[in-house]
């Protein structure tokens, strides 16, 4: 469903506003501008760790200042969305004509991180972010070789900021991650311990499933299943 906006293009939209007297977020401006005379008045400091913090203050200042914080809530969401969307989003399932999947789309499905990357910007941005559920409903992991807990992490935090929605999931195992060595991937297992238990409670919203797996014949190609609901 998209906002429509009578007699206005997108560009009149955003101009409007700009122009709307909306408020900013006020209490993290003060924070920061408390932080930074905190740190004017500090005696015992390292001129590099000092310049370093002072640096970080400012660029949040900045952020949090620019004419983008008098967006409203709903308009800074429907940007969002855009930017996260896929133009062809179920291309990740149509074989080219030589039985390979589309690799430049499986390649943006398998990795989706705007709105990670948006809600690093500042507080306000990853409030809208994280509450704005269709950012989060297409995503790719890989079950790390090396044991790392940073993707299962990143599983969770999309399948609970999609909140009801309906789900499309890619997930990738590395060769190590199936054939034992010393990283062990047990049958009972998912794709995590840590995260299998939430993919089971919401397994009834995935209307898509890519799952891709090491070959066992050619080293060069990576089978793939797909299903769709």
């Amino acid at each position: 469903m998209t906002t429509s906006y009578p007699h206005m293009t997108c560009a009149d939209a955003l101009l409007h506003a700009f122009d709307t007297q909306t408020s900013l977020p006020h209490h993290e401006i003060i924070l920061v501008q408390e932080k930074l005379r905190a740190l004017e008045v500090k005696s015992d400091y390292d001129v590099k760790a000092w310049s370093r913090e002072k640096i970080t203050l400012l660029r949040r200042l900045n952020i949090i200042q620019s004419p983008v914080g008098k967006l409203p809530q709903e308009i800074l969401s429907t940007i969002f969305a855009l930017l996260c969307q896929h133009p062809n989003p179920t291309a990740y399932l149509l074989p080219d004509p030589s039985g390979q999947c589309l690799i430049d789309n499986l390649r943006w499905f398998d990795w989706n991180p705007f709105p990670v990357e948006l809600g690093k910007v500042s507080s306000r941005w990853r409030e809208v972010a994280w509450s704005t559920p269709k950012l989060w409903i297409s995503a790719g992991f890989m079950h790390k070789d090396t044991g790392k807990r940073r993707n299962p992490l990143l599983v969770r935090l999309y399948l609970e900021n999609s909140r009801e929605l309906p789900l499309h999931l890619a997930l990738s195992y590395g060769r190590r991650s199936l054939l034992g060595d010393s990283v062990p991937f047990y049958k009972s297992e998912i794709f995590d311990v840590s995260v299998d238990s939430i993919i089971l409670d919401n397994l009834s919203r995935v209307k898509t499933l890519v799952l891709r797996y090491p070959s066992t014949t050619s080293r060069g190609s990576t089978p793939w299943q797909s299903w769709e609901d």
